[in-house]
């Protein structure tokens, strides 16, 4: 792959001192504008709920739950088979029930693939069924209007707590909770766990006790809803940053049982837990149930009371991971190898797949395998009758949720945000969508070409490969979506030695001189470019800190995307 180096801006000159730390200052200047924004994003304490009464439906929604409760209504629960919707729905259930002295919700269901995205009809007829006067729609219903009719008309008032964009009028006669109807609403960025979070702290201001004592803010379940904002790649800046912050110090101090189980099961630490753990291991995890055929495994496991009652739903949990990785693996192989077959593939903007084989279950999954592979936006769509369905996924800034919206008329449906989207259209106007694509592509500004992109934060003169540095980046954490891991330069390093290593002998391993002794690098997969680091060689690195604990020693090392010959060197 070809790649292109973004090379650091320093900061503005005019720009007031954000940190005392030239790197720091450089890296925050990329994020902030002023001294008391770079506080506020550095600040690492515990944060009060911010205000939920600032979001529009709110008021109408609690005070509609709040009259369930009082009066001991049917309310049932409906949510999503992803990792938000589950843990959104976990939210709503733990509140509820806390809020109800455990009567509350009295029905809960989350819909399997085979019943496909949104508010299902034949669920909201079995609420009904079990009187259900209440119904609670968590990540989705924002444009199931018809499911909605289908609900009042069998007598059940609605609250729809959505943050997928909107496709025409808001739902008539449900109580709608959207930052989407604001846009200068600070929740934009929140995923459906987040503002159902935000609901949890509404009722507890309204002098509920949804867990953590009457009147007090649900503190206690802010770690489902920094798992379902990171599973979600939102953006993790403004109230989001702050909701994940506090949620992995309580999943890291307090873990939950199921949680606690799980990450057992995975051989990770609960007090090392970090956003790229959430986003790399425990979403995929949670999501891979959904994956495969129904996520109430997953649900159960984030409910579970103790360890013990989780360990069941664990193995369940970690038996449908292990199967979406081995369909993701053989789907994206075949998939990537019948791209590389069209003509002129090298040259298209956006990778649009479609297979006849190809379960919707993992089609997202796909899409973010291929996005990666190929280095620019993938849809990936399987056959379904007359009609394919699937997943797109975003590259190099590329709005595919606006994308996909522009050109409803060659779909029958979609839904999605920036990074990610579903989908589905009428076999017969792939070819329509493909081009209309990659037009759109081409009007965003997207490069044709699997051109790798390193747009670099900062500096790093090499000297500062060292733990003093990296526990000054800690302070940048969480890292995710409009937050990423800092990507460094390190310009002019001077190499000792360089050398092969792994099973395969397919990594490099090199070392730099500094003032302060041999700095260590590692470059995965780069072996074969051994001669260009030859002792002696003056060259400019890309890549990341990275902190590496073996045999219980910690060290520290860069690890490089790329390097060249040093600019001028």
């Amino acid at each position: 792959m070809n790649i292109r180096w973004i090379d650091p801006v320093p900061p503005a000159p005019h720009l007031p001192r954000l940190h005392a730390d030239p790197l720091l200052h450089a890296l925050l200047a990329r994020r902030v504008s002023t001294p008391a924004e770079a506080a506020e994003f550095l600040d690492r304490s515990q944060r009060a709920m911010p205000d939920p009464f600032v979001l529009p439906g709110m008021a109408e929604a609690t005070a509609r739950l709040a009259r369930a409760i009082k009066a001991g209504e049917t309310v049932a629960v409906f949510g999503d088979y992803d990792a938000d919707g589950i843990t959104s729905a976990a939210i709503a259930t733990l509140a509820l029930r806390a809020a109800s002295a455990g009567a509350l919700p009295a029905l809960v269901e989350l819909p399997t693939r085979a019943d496909g995205y949104g508010l299902n009809p034949d669920a909201i007829r079995r609420f009904a069924a079990d009187g259900a006067s209440l119904l609670l729609a968590l990540d989705c219903g924002s444009s199931d209007h018809e499911a909605l009719a289908l609900a009042r008309s069998l007598g059940m008032d609605a609250i729809v707590v959505d943050h997928h964009d909107l496709h025409g009028p808001s739902p008539d006669g449900a109580t709608l909770v959207s930052a989407r109807l604001d846009p200068a609403s600070p929740y934009r960025g929140l995923s459906a766990a987040g503002l159902t979070l935000l609901v949890a702290t509404a009722l507890g201001r309204s002098g509920f006790d949804v867990g953590d004592g009457p009147g007090r803010d649900p503190v206690a379940l802010t770690d489902l809803a920094m798992i379902g904002i990171v599973a979600d790649v939102c953006d993790l800046r403004g109230v989001a940053r702050a909701i994940v912050r506090d949620g992995l110090r309580r999943a890291r101090t307090a873990p939950r049982p199921g949680l606690s189980a799980l990450l057992r099961g995975m051989d990770l630490d609960p007090s090392k837990l970090d956003s790229r753990h959430v986003a790399r291991r425990l979403g995929p995890a949670l999501n891979a149930p959904g994956r495969r055929t129904d996520p109430t495994p997953a649900f159960d496991l984030l409910l579970a009371g103790s360890a013990l009652g989780a360990n069941g739903y664990v193995a369940e949990v970690l038996a449908a991971l292990e199967w979406a990785r081995a369909e993701r693996t053989r789907h994206a192989s075949e998939q990537a190898a019948g791209f590389r077959r069209l003509p002129g593939w090298e040259g298209r903007r956006v990778a649009v797949l479609a297979a006849d084989e190809c379960p919707s279950g993992i089609a997202g999954s796909v899409a973010s395998h291929l996005a990666a592979e190929l280095a620019r936006p993938v849809v990936v769509l399987g056959r379904q009758g007359d009609r394919l369905r699937g997943s797109a996924r975003s590259h190099g800034g590329f709005d595919i949720g606006s994308a996909l919206q522009g050109l409803s008329h060659l779909l029958v449906r979609s839904g999605g945000h920036r990074m990610a989207a579903g989908l589905e259209l009428e076999a017969a106007n792939l070819e329509r969508l493909r081009e209309a694509l990659e037009g759109a592509a081409a009007a965003a500004g997207v490069e044709p070409g699997p051109m790798g992109i390193l747009d670099l934060d900062a500096d790093l003169p090499v000297e500062r490969i060292e733990r003093g540095t990296l526990d000054l980046l800690d302070g940048l954490r969480p890292f995710g979506q409009g937050n990423p891991e800092p990507l460094l330069r390190v310009p002019g390093a001077a190499v000792l030695d360089a050398a092969s290593f792994g099973r395969d002998g397919s990594h490099l391993r090199l070392r730099l001189r500094t003032a302060n002794g041999p700095a260590s690098v590692i470059a995965w997969g780069q072996a074969s470019r051994r001669h260009e680091a030859v002792p002696g060689a003056a060259i400019d690195l890309a890549g990341r800190l990275d902190r590496n604990v073996w045999n219980g020693q910690e060290t520290v090392r860069f690890v490089a995307e790329d390097f060249r010959p040093a600019v001028g060197g």
